[in-house]
């Protein structure tokens, strides 16, 4: 993950994954202005993601996450208002 081009599993380097997934979430946000958005994906897409929008480092935040996991980002500039990479979940 520290090197957004490598493949490790299948055939899509971690920055074509984030590419594919943020079209489709800003299509998503377009189609949708100023709606709450519920939208799930697994913790590298999402590490990936909060990494383009609002500068965090990939690999750490993606270290971080346990499941169940969640973001809130907001606005059109992707603020990240919480990052909770663990739930207390009994």
């Amino acid at each position: 993950m520290k090197d957004a081009e490598h493949v490790i599993f299948g055939e899509e380097a971690f920055n074509a994954a984030r590419v594919r997934f943020t079209t489709a979430l800003d299509a998503l946000i377009a189609a949708h202005p100023g709606e709450s958005l519920g939208v799930v994906t697994h913790g590298t897409i999402m590490a990936m993601v909060l990494t383009h929008w609002t500068g965090v480092d990939a690999y750490s935040t993606w270290a971080a996450l346990e499941m169940p996991a969640f973001a809130v980002v907001s606005g059109p500039g992707r603020h990240l208002v919480e990052f909770k990479p663990a739930l207390d979940v009994p």
